[in-house]
């Protein structure tokens, strides 16, 4: 698991092909990213006020093991409590902060913020191999660029393995281009902005 961020050019480039795309635009999803506290994990989110998604993506250490997808029915409050493999995420109202529960040992806190209108921030996936490979993009306050962490996975879920951007010149059509190696294989896949609607195709 790599995660990347981009050069000052490079992360300006990014946000011009990208800005529109994701949070703040009138009818758009709610979505929203942080960081899971005390780990190298990352989380991100999206909601259509019905139903709502977390997507949970570790990091160097942890991209094997955290690496999650959860979804189901949103509340009004955004405190919604959704449970997959035995992990367990639960948010507070508003939906941008929580814990995440794991099966054994302790629980996990997260705190992040609606992905801010005009950059590259959000949530993004492509379905390769029987399971969606997932990306969040953060804007982290200081940086020279947008942070990129992700993952691919395989095998219904049980492969896991890093995702490197792959920029500049690669961005278009308002996704990021991303590189995999699987058994000594590189794949190069385009990972959109996840909305709602995408995530039920």
């Amino acid at each position: 698991m790599i995660t990347r961020t981009l050069p000052l050019a490079a992360g300006l480039l990014f946000a011009l092909f990208l800005a529109g795309c994701m949070g703040g635009e009138a009818g758009a999803d709610d979505v929203a990213v942080g960081t899971v506290l005390g780990t190298d994990a990352v989380i991100g989110r999206v909601s259509d006020g019905d139903k709502v998604t977390f997507y949970v993506c570790g990091g160097p250490t942890t991209y094997g093991t955290m690496t999650r997808w959860f979804s189901g029915a949103d509340d009004a409050s955004g405190a919604v409590s959704l449970v997959k493999d035995g992990w367990q995420v639960v948010s507070d109202a508003g939906g941008h902060s929580g814990r995440i529960i794991p099966p054994t040992g302790p629980e996990l806190a997260f705190e992040g913020h609606a992905a801010r209108f005009g950059t590259a921030e959000g949530l993004y996936g492509a379905v390769d191999s029987g399971c969606r490979t997932g990306a969040v993009v953060l804007n982290p306050s200081g940086s020279s660029g947008p942070r990129v962490q992700g993952a691919w996975c395989g095998e219904n879920g049980n492969k896991f393995e890093q995702v490197i951007p792959i920029l500049p010149g690669d961005v278009s059509g308002g996704g990021i281009a991303v590189r995999v190696e699987v058994d000594g294989v590189r794949k190069d896949l385009f990972v959109l902005p996840l909305s709602i609607a995408s995530l039920r195709e």
